[in-house]
């Protein structure tokens, strides 16, 4: 079984006060930042160019109209029950994969979940109107860009720190559309956790629930990543 190096996370702080303050105003928000358990984090990413754990994201659209606030939370697991990756998982590439890619002498071996490894991590946004797509409604190249790298991030901060790290998939089944207030704003959550591992595949399985302030369910993504061992330059 490959060892995995696991993070701290209990011991990160937030990236941000001002945009945790920005939380902290909106009460449903309010109400999830001051659930017993549940801590600010940020993360010390190599590759980051801009505030907030994912370059790409904040790179890209953590600008006037896009991303305007973003707090990353950390939860135990079971805090959120309703977070069920077995129900509302958006496909069964895992089975396919695993039964496309397992060696002749090692059967891998799937991890599920558990308290101390894999919590809960919750993800805060406020999105401006220069993020819409149909009028007033959230593009949805957003929620899968949105999806692609949060379900990374969690997947690279329970990687095994010895390999490269990369995509095999990320899906996004839409379930009703995320639409802007009146003020042309929106505030979501991102509820996300490990749901299955394969060690002897270095294969990372993450799922990933979008919600507004009423605990409604608008997409559910999926994605896989891979650790490979690359000699040489890419």
């Amino acid at each position: 079984m490959a060892r995995t190096i696991m993070h701290n996370v209990s011991a990160w702080k937030p990236e941000s006060e001002s945009d945790l303050e920005h939380f902290r105003g909106i009460p449903w928000c309010a109400q999830v930042i001051c659930i017993p358990g549940v801590k600010p984090y940020t993360i010390d990413f190599p590759m980051r160019t801009s505030r907030g754990a994912d370059p790409i994201i904040h790179g890209f659209m953590f600008r006037d109209g896009g991303i305007l606030r973003h707090s990353n939370l950390v939860a135990p697991q079971g805090l959120f029950p309703e977070l069920d990756p077995k129900q509302l998982s958006p496909s069964s590439h895992l089975a396919t994969l695993a039964s496309n890619t397992t060696s002749n002498t090692e059967e891998p071996i799937i991890e599920l979940p558990s308290q101390d490894q894999y919590p809960i991590y919750v993800d805060l946004f406020t999105l401006g109107s220069g993020l819409q797509g149909f009028p007033s409604t959230l593009y949805g190249g957003v929620v899968t860009l949105l999806a692609d790298g949060v379900c990374g991030r969690i997947a690279w901060v329970h990687r095994d720190q010895t390999k490269q790290f990369y995509t095999a998939y990320t899906n996004v089944r839409f379930i009703k559309p995320i639409t802007f207030g009146r003020d042309g704003l929106v505030t979501i959550l991102i509820k996300s956790q490990i749901s299955r591992r394969l060690t002897t595949e270095g294969k990372i399985v993450v799922t990933a629930v979008f919600e507004d302030s009423n605990g409604s369910i608008h997409a559910v993504a999926e994605s896989m990543a891979v650790e490979k061992m690359v000699k040489g330059k890419l």
